[in-house]
Formats: C-alpha cells, structure tokens, sequence
C-alpha cells in the first residue's frame, strides 16, 4: 500500500473513531439531561397528580351527597325494630298515615312506618295517597299531629320522637301542637329539598 493510501486510511480511521466518541459523549450528556429533567420534573408531576387526586375526591364526596339527596327516604329493619320499640307502650291505640297523592316516594315510606306500628301493636287506617292540596299548600317531610287532648297530644309527640330518634333526624319529623285533626294522624309529605350553601 502506497504512503498516500495508508494516509487517507489513517485519516478516516481518525474521522469516524472522532465521531464515535463524539457520538458517545453526546448520548452520556442527552442522558445526564434526561436523568436531571426527570428529577427536576418529578415534585411537578407530583403537584399536578395531587391535584387531580383532591379533584376526583371532591367530585367523589360531591357524587355521594348527590346521590344521598336523591335517594328516596326509607326505614331499615332495625329501624322499624327500634321505631317498634320505643312506641310498644302505646299499643291498641289507633293512627292515621296519609300522604299526598302520587307521591310514591312518600306512599313507599309511610309503608315502612305503617310496618314499624305493626311492630308496636299500633292499629292505623292507611290513608295514603288521599289528601289532595292545591301545590301551593303542598306540605314536606313528616307531620304528626293530634287532637288537643293530653292522652293524643301525648301519642303523637312520641311517635314524631320515635321517628326522629330512629332515623337520627333523617326524615325531618315534626309534631304540629297548633294543629287538632280529629284523630291522631302521621302524615308523610314530599321529601324535603336540601337547604344548598
């Protein structure tokens, strides 16, 4: 091989091994970028992930008490059991459940109250579905009234009681003493529209 072929070989030898190790420090330094923009990345990431996260639980809790307002008022078994109870000292007195008509949501739950006065021994007339009133005289949550004797007035302070302590004040029981029907009467109205903040 000539001197003038050795050379141009020993240049381009040269050329590519100088571009290798070019190459190489190039990919050491893109790394070094790369493992730093990661670190340096990561507490940002974390911020934005934090957020999301404080977001869905809000939305969560905010679709919990969505669904907690639009669920229909009920009474569990224990419910009724503990409604039976505190009320078994009235046995063989009589009641009347009434509710507005098509209301079904109301006529579901004066049926589970009817079913904790079975357990109380407690005869009512079932009056669902009877009252009708212009919408303007629509009345909300649960009403117990009774005649203005003691002995009635009596009874129906306990049972709005049994009610409210049974349920933890779910149910927004209220007893009317201003109010004197001729027997004493419970009556279930529209579920009550939540106050919103």
């Amino acid at each position: 091989m000539t001197d003038a072929k050795l050379a141009d070989h020993e240049w381009w030898g040269w050329f590519w091994t100088t571009i290798e190790h070019a190459a190489f420090v190039a990919l050491i330094v893109a790394l070094a970028i790369e493992f730093a923009a990661l670190k340096l990345a990561e507490p940002h990431k974390k911020a934005v992930e934090d957020s999301k996260d404080l977001q869905i639980a809000e939305l969560n809790n905010e679709t919990a008490r969505l669904r907690e307002q639009a669920a229909p008022r009920e009474l569990t078994p224990s419910q009724r059991t503990e409604i039976a109870k505190l009320l078994s000292g009235y046995a063989g007195r009589d009641v009347v459940v009434s509710t507005h008509p098509i209301d079904i949501e109301a006529m579901r739950l004066a049926s589970q109250i009817m079913k904790a006065l079975d357990g109380a021994k407690i005869a009512y007339k079932d009056s669902r579905g009877s009252l009708a009133v212009p919408a303007q005289d629509m009345k909300f949550g649960v009403e117990v009234s009774a005649p203005s004797n003691e002995k009635d007035r009596e009874f129906a302070q306990a049972i709005a009681n049994a009610l409210d302590v049974s349920t933890r004040g779910k149910l927004s029981v209220r007893f009317l003493p201003e109010w004197h029907p001729p027997y004493v009467v419970i009556f279930v109205g529209i579920k009550p529209i939540p106050e919103t903040e």
